[in-house]
């Protein structure tokens, strides 16, 4: 079966961090990754057609894989992908954390069944001061990725950008 490399976010905007997390998935699991600009997302809401079309084109300028994402909860995502093939998703440690919060889909017992039952997997990169939860059946581990931290945030750079 067909393997897929999956990066949802919103990548506002993409930045080094994001491609350099991209790049040490891609040499883990010799796969493309395929960034997924998220259309709508439960904290930050729609994105209208024309930013998510300029992050698809900032993304594409980097000689990778775009495409908007209209699924707005991780369940979602990988009902839809996996029609397509075995999914491996490269998230940061903010959004595993997420992941596993009620508060985004479904409670830890039924997440836990839905990555068993559609035998995803995650790359799961380091944020400072946000604990990873293990769950060893799911995550690809690698010494690159835990030694891996940008230090780079979209949040930052748009800060910077506003002063």
């Amino acid at each position: 079966m067909t393997k897929l490399l999956l990066y949802p976010g919103s990548f506002n905007p993409v930045h080094s961090g994001h491609l350099g997390a991209a790049k040490i998935a891609e040499s883990i699991t010799n796969l493309k990754s395929i960034f997924l600009v998220s259309a709508s997302n439960a904290d930050k809401g729609q994105l209208n057609l024309i930013d998510g079309a300029k992050r698809c084109k900032m993304i594409n300028d980097e000689g990778y894989y775009a495409s908007i994402c209209y699924s707005a909860l991780f369940h979602e995502k990988i009902v839809h992908y996996s029609e397509y093939g075995d999914c491996i998703f490269i998230v940061g440690a903010d959004t595993w954390d997420r992941l596993w919060d009620t508060k985004y889909g479904l409670d830890q017992k039924e997440l836990f069944v839905h990555f068993k039952n559609y035998g995803v997997k995650f790359i799961v990169f380091p944020r400072y001061g946000i604990p990873i939860i293990n769950m060893p059946d799911f995550m690809i581990k690698s010494d690159l990725v835990d030694n891996y931290y940008s230090g780079v945030s979209s949040t930052q750079i748009r800060n910077s950008e506003l002063k």
